[in-house]
């Protein structure tokens, strides 16, 4: 197994010195992270996810296959007690990992052939957000308030209207600030 131990200086008013090392090798696109309970949680491509212990330095490696698909992640968040993991592509899966026991279940399934999600965050415990590419004239926009265990999508007459472009846009600002 190679390793990087890389250490660069890198001056400016917030940091003095950065050390970089590397966590995760093998063939894997990593296309999101969440860093939670010292532990940084990954999640890519064809169905791999799992997490590295920043104190132990110990692995947890997984996979999912749904019947003969092998979802690519582009998404992960978590709270206090899960981690969900959220495919691109149709169908559009959305799992949920306890934390304790590592038991995954899919909580939610779009078959739309337009859904393409883009963005998950959770601002608390119970309450999180999907964002998806525009569906049936309108952004797609799921919510929880249990704790990521039901999702459904606000109808397009509750949202703004905006473009197909204009969508776009607000999806990208809503995947930048988290």
């Amino acid at each position: 197994v190679k390793k990087a131990n890389i250490r660069i200086e890198y001056i400016s008013s917030f940091y003095k010195n950065i050390e970089i090392d590397t966590l995760f090798l093998g063939e894997i696109q990593i296309r999101a992270l969440d860093i939670s309970d010292k532990k940084v949680w990954y999640a890519g491509s064809e169905g791999q996810y799992g997490f590295c212990d920043l104190e132990t330095k110990k692995q947890y490696k997984a996979l999912v296959v749904h019947d003969t698909i092998f979802p690519h992640f582009r998404g992960i968040a978590s709270t206090d007690n899960a981690v969900f993991l959220m495919s691109i592509a149709t169908p559009g899966l959305l799992y949920k990992v306890e934390k304790e026991t590592r038991n995954i279940r899919i909580v939610y399934k779009n078959e739309d052939p337009s859904c393409f999600f883009n963005g998950i965050h959770f601002w608390d415990d119970t309450q999180g957000i999907v964002a998806g590419d525009f569906i049936d004239g309108c952004l797609g926009v799921w919510i929880t308030t249990n704790s990521g265990n039901d999702w459904e999508r606000i109808p397009c007459d509750q949202l703004p209207l905006t473009s197909a472009d204009e969508a776009e846009v607000i999806l990208n600002e809503i995947i930048a600030a988290h």
